[in-house]
Order: structure tokens, then sequence, then C-alpha cells
């Protein structure tokens, strides 16, 4: 009777109350957000629930109210974001959504990636550089975080680094196109550490300009091509005389530029070379929870080690191929926007905020070995019968998920649907998981 008391609360007085108080608040193009809600109410020894609609309404509307009161810019740490928002607007919601992905490498709760698409698109990306509220916090960001800075170039095009260069330093801005056609002609690693440079440099971190100087002359001198990287090499050393002041580029640095530019060879100990990382934990916190897709990836768990060992992949040395490879395996895509990769950089083991190169690494064979993979869990799972690669996917495989962690295991909770009563015919053990790349056990909740 309580039950069905409530019920009808619900239904017939709150809803319409709230309905009314959310038109109140309708704002064109701005938001205000909540990280929670929470209200205070007790119900007598009679159980009398008569006043909680207007209770509710009440509390409610005198939270919205103290919200918004206040404004908010872009968050210059993202982090602080949801814990001081206010009103704000739809783009100043899309910017900070781009801001925290680019700090963390994963989204916030409220955020999505088409948000971030849309963000970035090459007219609104111009656009949003011109905010300065915007731009400073980004410039923030970059010039204080290596990994955000790195995030930047593996997941975005050159125009839109350009972009972001013009407008933080003159001189840059007047070798664009140098810029570009020096960056699309380096490969993966020596794009990345030729931008890291630029990054460095427009933040007059010259220092920090002779170290990734130093590893990019290293890469040249190991190329494939010595005689075609040798010519990117002479133009990079044009552009940098031309953009760097002539007593913050090293002496030292530019006669190893003319060495390979002559064709010498370089003695390996003059190379400077970064430190190795330590591996972190998963999650930043050990009583942690994050929000994942692609959860049904842990059926393959059993799968994975061979799947590894056949395509020649090691999550240790090549952490960027294994993770396109299982988000493949998830989906059939190639497009790897990092913010939907948390599933996958656990499987790996491979700590969250690593960022992870957006262009596809992909081989055929790989994508040939992932298709068999999946025909292979269909054949020992015989409840699925003729089920396909992409069948498997679709039913299984791409769902949501929340991962927990503590200091002696994670805990995995995987969205139902009705077609997991298949579940119980899977021959394998999915509740508790072990894999030999992650150090504590897994439990999951399907």
């Amino acid at each position: 009777m309580v039950r069905n008391n409530i019920d009808v609360l619900l239904k017939n007085e709150l809803l319409p109350r709230l309905e009314t108080l959310f038109d109140e608040y309708e704002f064109q193009d701005e938001i205000i957000r909540f990280d929670e809600l929470t209200v205070d109410f007790s119900v007598g020894q009679n159980h009398d629930f008569s006043h909680l609609p207007s209770e509710i309404y009440r509390q409610l509307k005198a939270k919205f109210d103290t919200r918004n009161e206040h404004n908010m810019a872009f968050s210059e740490d993202a982090l602080s974001v949801e814990q001081n928002a206010g009103r704000i607007s739809a783009t100043q919601n899309s910017g900070n959504v781009f801001l925290f992905f680019l700090k963390n490498g994963y989204l916030p709760w409220y955020g999505k990636e088409e948000q971030i698409r849309n963000f970035t698109r090459s007219e609104i990306w111009e656009t949003n550089l011109d905010d300065r509220s915007f731009f400073r916090a980004l410039d923030q960001i970059l010039g204080s975080s290596e990994t955000a800075a790195n995030r930047f170039i593996l997941q975005f095009p050159d125009e839109m680094i350009t972009a972001y260069l013009r407008r933080k330093n003159l001189q840059i801005h007047a070798e664009t196109s140098s810029i570009l056609k020096i960056s699309q002609n380096l490969d993966k690693e020596g794009r990345r550490i030729f931008l890291k440079l630029l990054i460095r440099l427009a933040h007059d971190d010259f220092p920090g300009v002779s170290k990734k100087l130093d590893r990019l002359i290293f890469g040249v001198y190991k190329a494939d091509n010595p005689v075609t990287e040798r010519l990117e090499i002479e133009q990079l050393k044009k552009l940098l005389q031309r953009i760097i002041p002539e007593n913050a580029l090293q002496d030292s640095v530019l006669e190893k530029i003319d060495w390979l530019i002559e064709g010498k060879p370089l003695v390996p100990n003059e190379i400077h070379r970064l430190p190795e990382t330590k591996a972190e934990s998963f999650l930043e916190k050990e009583n942690d929870q994050i929000g994942v897709q692609n959860a049904g990836l842990i059926l393959l768990h059993p799968f994975l080690k061979q799947f590894f060992a056949t395509t020649g992949i090691q999550p240790s040395e090549d952490p960027d191929l294994a993770i396109q490879s299982l988000h493949f395996l998830a989906t059939g895509n190639e497009d790897v926007f990092e913010g939907n990769l948390i599933m996958e950089k656990f499987l790996c083991g491979v700590p969250l905020k690593m960022p992870v190169q957006r262009l596809s690494l992909l081989t055929e064979a790989v994508k040939i070995e992932a298709t068999e993979l999946l025909s292979e869990v269909v054949r020992h799972w015989p409840a699925l019968k003729n089920t396909s690669a992409d069948g498997l996917r679709q039913l299984f495989i791409q769902r949501d998920g929340k991962l927990f962690q503590d200091d002696a295991k994670y805990k995995l909770i995987v969205e139902r649907k009705a077609q997991d009563v298949l579940l119980e015919s899977v021959s394998w053990n999915i509740a508790v998981i072990k894999l030999p790349w992650i150090s504590k056990i897994l439990f999951t909740e399907w």
C-alpha cells in the first residue's frame, strides 16, 4: 500500500511540478549542470507522504536559483569544472569537455564524442581559439602537461595544432606553410616530436626545445631513407633558425643537424634519451570507479593471449597497436577516438591517461586475425549457432559498464540485456578473471 501511494504521488503530483520547475529555467543555448542533487525530507510514523512533492519542489528550486546566479567561464585546470559549474553556454560546455579530455584521456560524465567532433571542426575551431578565456585555458594545459601536449598531437590534425601555434607565437605564425610541409613528410614519431618541439618553443621553453631536437635528430639518424630525411632536416634547420632566437639555439644541436645533412654518422651516446616512465595504477585513486564502453570485451579474455602472440603484438612494447586491435575487435572500426578506449586500455594493462595514436596502425593481418578470433568465440559457444562477427559485437561486446578499483581487485559490472540468458552456456569462466599482464584479479558481474 505504501509503495502504491508513493507511485501515485510521483506520477500525479511530483513529476508535473518538476516539469513546471524545469520550464522556469529554460535557457536558449545554455546549460545548468549538477554533479548530484540531494534533497532531505522525513516521513512520520503515520507514513504521510503528502508533503513530499511540495518539499522536494522547494529544495530543488532553491538549488536551481543558487546555481543560476553564477555564470561560468572555461576552467583552466579542466578538473574542477563540474564542482564550480553554474549557468554555462553549450559552447562553453563543449569546450570544457574538450579540455577535460585533453588532460585526462577520457570524457567527463556529461561529455560525448560528438561534442568534441563539432567543437574541433576547422571553421568552428578557429572561432573557439579567438575566445580569450578558452585559449588561455588551452594554453595553460599544453604548457604545463607533457601528457596533454602529446594527446593534442596524437588525436588531432596538423591544421588544428598549427592554428593554436599561430595565435601563440608570431614567429611561428609566419612559418605555418613550412611547418605543415615538414610535419606531413615525417613519420608518426618524427611528427609527434616535431610538433611537441614547436609547442615547447611557443612557450619559450628553449631547454625543452633542445631536448626535443635531440630526439628528432636521433629518429632521422635511424631512418630507413636517410637521403629523403636529410632533406627534411635541412628544411627544419632553416625553419628553426628563423623562429628561434640565435642565443637560444645551442651550437651542439646545429652541429648535429649539419652532420645529418652531410650524411655523417652520429655518436649514439651524444643523443639525448628520455627517461623511461613508470607504470601507474589504472585509476588514480585506489577506491575509484569509471564508466566504460565495450565492456563485453571481457568475454574474449581466454583468447587474448594467443591473439597477441599470433599477431606479434606486445602490449608493453606497442600499447597503441594493442589498444587499437582490441577496439577493432569490439567495433570493427579503425577510427580510434581515445575517449572511447577505457576498457581497451584496461585490458592491455595500459595506464588510463596514456595518450593513444588516433591514426590507424592496424595491418590487414591484424584485422583478419581479429575476425578469426570472433569466429572462434562463436565456434566455442554453440548457443550462438551461425552468428557473424558483427553479430557477436552488437549482441555482447558493445556494452556499457562500470569498472571499480580497490587496493586488492578490480570489479566490472556489465549492462544487462535480454539475450544474456545465452551467457549461461558459455564454457569459460567470466566471473573471476586473471590476465597475466594485469596485477589484480578482475571480478565480473554480468
